[in-house]
């Protein structure tokens, strides 16, 4: 039971916190404007660094540049609209337009993933679809039960 037992900790963006061996941050995201705090973070262990960000439309510039000098094993970005346009989510355009930002800012490390996930079925086509649109840019669609290995 006592195992069981977890602390909430409220946290607003651009704090960091370590806890069991990870360093982790939290970015404000753009998303629920003007209604809460909408944050994503990265993770660190010493030896990788991940960027988990979801719920976000195109990153605030202030989250850009609190991103400055860090980089990313693994990226996990939202894409839920697909085609369609709703600044408060990625779409393809705006993901595409955010990883370009990403890799031009070299916060994507040599070898590094690029996972697309939070699909929403009213915006994006199918899985395979998804992958046919993703795999020339060298991302991964994302699937339930997905494991991501990091080389060590």
């Amino acid at each position: 039971l006592e195992q069981a037992r977890r602390e909430i900790q409220t946290v607003s963006a651009f704090e960091s916190w370590q806890d069991n061996g990870y360093n982790f941050t939290a970015f404000r995201a753009y998303h629920a404007i003007d209604h809460l705090e909408a944050l994503f973070y990265s993770i660190e262990d010493g030896k990788h660094s991940v960027l988990y960000a979801t719920d976000t439309g195109y990153f605030p510039e202030e989250t850009w540049q609190a991103l400055q000098g860090r980089s990313f094993d693994a990226v996990v970005l939202e894409e839920t609209v697909g085609k369609g346009i709703y600044d408060q989510h990625l779409s393809f355009d705006t993901f595409l337009q955010v990883l370009e930002r990403l890799r031009a800012e070299g916060m994507v490390r040599p070898g590094g993933r690029i996972l697309a996930h939070h699909f929403s079925h009213s915006g994006n086509p199918l899985h395979d679809d998804l992958n046919t649109f993703f795999a020339p840019h060298g991302v991964e669609a994302a699937y339930d039960g997905m494991e991501v290995f990091l080389p060590d």
